[in-house]
Formats: C-alpha cells, sequence, structure tokens
C-alpha cells in the first residue's frame, strides 16, 4: 500500500534492500539509504525509482549509510555514514545532500 492508501499489485523496483533506512517527505517521496550497494535513492510515492542521488562512484562516498534525516523546509538530506569502505562499527560522518 502506498501513502495515499492505494494497494499497489507490484512495485517496480527490483531489488529488496534487506539493510536500508529511510526518510519520508511530506509529498511521499522516499528516501532510501542501501546499505548493500552503497548509495542513496529516491523513490517516488507509488514506489516507483525517481532518481539515484548518490551512489559507489559519486564523488562524494557514503559508505555505510545508517540513517538519513530529511529536513524539508531547507530541501535537506542528512546521510549518517562511514568515511571508509571496510567495515567500521561505528559511523563517524555526517554528509548534506542539498536536494534543490
Amino acid at each position: 500500500m502506498d501513502c495515499k492508501g492505494r494497494v499497489l499489485v507490484s512495485a517496480t523496483v527490483s531489488e529488496v534492500w534487506p539493510s536500508s533506512y529511510l526518510a519520508v517527505d511530506r509529498e511521499c517521496n522516499v528516501f532510501v539509504a542501501d546499505v548493500m550497494h552503497q548509495r542513496v535513492v529516491l523513490l517516488s510515492c507509488d514506489l516507483r525509482l525517481e532518481r539515484i542521488l548518490t551512489d559507489k562512484d559519486a564523488e562524494v562516498k557514503l559508505w555505510q549509510p545508517v540513517q538519513l534525516s530529511y529536513n524539508e523546509r531547507k530541501s535537506q538530506l542528512y546521510v549518517v555514514h562511514g568515511s571508509e569502505p571496510h567495515f567500521h562499527p561505528f559511523p563517524d560522518t555526517i554528509t548534506l545532500l542539498s536536494l534543490r
């Protein structure tokens, strides 16, 4: 079911992310921190992929993103993540993504 109460027969998102973190904006768009693929994506209200905000090939590396916080007023997404590619038990970096 989407955020407007419509039942979705099938989603167009081709992968199920077992280790993901979410944030939702006022329009019911969903930001997903996909730990497995080292990326942050934006899904529309009906859960279709809108765009990849950042991934492992981007200039800013978001290793092991573990938390998202969306500031609606400033249109900014805060991502808590590790600073290095190897496993680190505690995230040590916060990156601000401007969505304007």
